[in-house]
């Protein structure tokens, strides 16, 4: 499995692009937690998502193919509040 990414950005299978602002872990359990939020268009929202790491970082079936549920294709830059 290939290491996630802070500030990396992810295209989600189905088109939507998102940035991964940081990590987490369960306090009851300790298990990984991706946070990312979703670019509308060039915008990046301020809404945080989580979902585990290897929900993340997993593959999905779509049209009968196995794919990567997300797939790195770029560095966000720092400050910056619009996808390039």
């Amino acid at each position: 499995m290939e290491p996630l990414i802070k500030g990396g950005i992810y295209k989600h299978y189905k088109g939507a692009k998102y940035l991964i602002r940081g990590f987490g872990r369960d306090t009851d359990h300790l298990e990984e937690f991706v946070i990312y939020s979703k670019f509308y268009g060039d915008v990046l929202e301020n809404e945080c998502w989580l979902r585990k790491q290897r929900e993340f970082s997993g593959h999905v079936l779509d049209n009968k193919r196995h794919v990567k549920r997300f797939v790195f294709i770029g560095l966000y830059e720092s400050g910056d509040e619009t996808l390039k």
